[in-house]
């Protein structure tokens, strides 16, 4: 038996960073400006950071050295597009720079395009909670993908969305508005602002928005006795069994802060008569099945202030 753990030829082993984090110099990001405003919380700007806009190169030989076949990493948006509708053909030829040393390496790139930072320009405007975001964010999507596009092997559009919103809007320990909101050391975060869009960036006609969702979903039941206990005469001896429900629903989203949603399910509970128990209610032979199916109709209503 070998001690030696082999891993498949396929198998892609690699590190992961984000622009602002290992390039230096992102004077033109939100989290720039978040590291130098007055109530910043950050005790350690990114300034050059690791340098690795200028230091790749040896960078990535270090990783071919430690046998990585695999790198993720994000380009940073502020750069590609520093003001709205402008994009800086100089950049994007350095990231074409940077992942075709990735290829000559013999690693494959993984491309983020959103890793927490933001132009300054669309953090300003609102950031993620302003009417339209999702489409100030395309432009430089497409642009992206039009010209490394043929260099990368794998994307990522949003880097944990669920953080982002988290961190910038709930908790409010990010500042990701461009407002000069004051720090509260009580609560170790921002006093942040109200989304101005909760559900989605709709800008749409007076109708609103329409989704249809499924759901497929299992759950494992409990058994109604203690195991080797005989249950009292005439109770009802179930033991535990799977209960699963199919749902479609069609939510209706009239405008950014209400959503109605309409849910057809049909359940299934499976269960039996248990043989541990010492028998079932009288006349029900040991094991026999027993549950039932079920439909409804659900109708609810979500309103975020």
């Amino acid at each position: 038996m070998s001690d030696t753990l082999q891993f498949p030829e396929s198998f892609l082993f690699g590190a992961s960073v984000a622009a602002h984090q290992v390039e230096g110099g992102n004077t033109n990001s939100d989290w720039w400006w978040w590291e130098h405003i007055e109530s910043t919380q950050c005790h350690e700007p990114s300034g050059d950071a690791c340098d690795v806009y200028h230091r790749y190169r040896e960078d990535f030989s270090l990783l071919r050295e430690l046998s990585q076949n695999a790198h993720r990493l994000s380009i940073e948006w502020s750069r590609i597009e520093p003001s709205q509708g402008e994009f800086d053909s100089r950049q994007l030829r350095h990231y074409r720079d940077v992942l075709g040393e990735l290829r000559e390496q013999g690693i494959q790139p993984m491309v983020t395009l959103h890793h927490f930072t933001s132009p300054l320009w669309f953090t300003r405007r609102g950031g993620w909670r302003a009417s339209g975001a999702a489409r100030a964010f395309l432009p430089f999507v497409h642009r992206a993908v039009d010209e490394l596009g043929d260099l990368v092997s794998m994307w990522c559009t949003i880097n944990e969305p669920s953080i982002l919103g988290l961190k910038g809007y709930i908790e409010g320990s990010w500042v990701l508005t461009g407002e000069q909101r004051k720090y509260s050391s009580p609560s170790g975060g921002y006093l942040r602002p109200v989304p101005e869009h909760v559900f989605l960036p709709w800008d749409g006609p007076c109708c609103g928005a329409f989704e249809l969702a499924a759901r497929y979903s299992t759950m494992n039941l409990n058994d109604h006795f203690t195991p080797g206990v005989a249950p009292p005469p005439g109770s009802n001896a179930v033991g535990g069994g799977k209960q699963t429900v199919y749902t479609v629903g069609l939510n209706w989203y009239p405008n950014a802060n209400v959503r109605f949603l309409f849910d057809f399910l049909h359940g299934r509970i499976d269960k039996r008569f248990s043989t541990a128990a010492g028998g079932g209610i009288a006349g029900t032979p040991l094991g026999t099945p027993v549950g039932g199916e079920f439909d409804a109709i659900v109708l609810r209503t979500q309103v975020a202030f």
